[in-house]
Parts: C-alpha cells; sequence; structure tokens
C-alpha cells in the first residue's frame, strides 16, 4: 500500500516538473554594458565534444581550443532592433567541467529588443536545455532556451 501512494506521488511530481529530464547543456549570459555586448557562454564539456565528433570537421587535439567557439556561434543568432550581430572570440578558457567562451561586439546603441534564437545541441538531444540570462543596462530576463521553445523576444 505505501509502495503505491509513494509511486503515484512520485509520478505526480514528475508530472509537475516540465524540466525533470532537461539537461542543461549551457549557461549564457548576454550583458550590455554602455556600448559594449558580451556573450559569455558557459558549456557543458562533454555535451560540446558529442556535438563536436558528431557535427564539426575537426581535429580532435583542435575540438575545444579552436573549434568549441566556432561550433556554438554557429548555433547562436542574436538580433538587437532588427538588426543581426557579429560577435567575435575574446577568451576562452578551460574549467573542470566547461568550457567558457567570451565574445563580444560594439554597439551603438542600447538594445531595445533582443531576439534570441540556438539551435545548440537540440538535434542530438531532444531534452538539452540553456539557461539565458539577458542584461541591459541593468536590467536583468531570465529564460530557458530547448527543441520546443528555441527562440525568444525580449524588449527592454
Amino acid at each position: 500500500m505505501i509502495h503505491g501512494f509513494l509511486f503515484a506521488f512520485s509520478l505526480t511530481i514528475l508530472a509537475a516538473n516540465p524540466n525533470f529530464h532537461n539537461e542543461v547543456v549551457g549557461d549564457v549570459q548576454i550583458d550590455q554594458t554602455g556600448k559594449t555586448l558580451t556573450v559569455i557562454a558557459v558549456l557543458d564539456k562533454r555535451y560540446l565534444a558529442l556535438g563536436l565528433k558528431k557535427d564539426a570537421d575537426c581535429r580532435p587535439q583542435e575540438m575545444m581550443s579552436v573549434c568549441a567557439g566556432e561550433y556554438f556561434l554557429q548555433n547562436l543568432q542574436l538580433t538587437a532592433d532588427g538588426k543581426s550581430i557579429e560577435l567575435k572570440k575574446v577568451d576562452q578558457r578551460l574549467e573542470q567541467s566547461s568550457v567558457v567562451i567570451t565574445y563580444q561586439t560594439s554597439m551603438k546603441e542600447t538594445i531595445k529588443k533582443l531576439d534570441v534564437m540556438s539551435s545548440y545541441l537540440f538535434h542530438l538531444n531532444s531534452h538539452a536545455l540553456i539557461r539565458l540570462q539577458l542584461s541591459v543596462d541593468g536590467a536583468i530576463k531570465h529564460y530557458q532556451l530547448n527543441t520546443s521553445k528555441p527562440s525568444i523576444t525580449a524588449n527592454f
């Protein structure tokens, strides 16, 4: 009897939490301070390696050092106030379980509307989740991107 109750209770909790099975493949912070837009991507090394092995034409010794930054950028599109944003990689470092890549670009004006679209690893993992934090001159917004919602629009 008690096992049946615990099983039913577990199913209720799982059904109530749609992110239970999601796997965070990356955390992305997009920050505009003044005229500089900075994107910091913290990418899980295991999932990044899987994507690079499946999709990238990259030598094994260059996977994390050279190809990682390009691969992530190929799967990220940013549009600010209707204009596509070109990012330049300015830093990359390896941590214990992640790769941290920093990109930057100059902006002429403060962003009023930002569209973010990512397809990073969604075709390889239907449970992939990207946590997104946007900050424009101190206004902070949080989102999640996944296979069913790969893009967002934020107004500031």
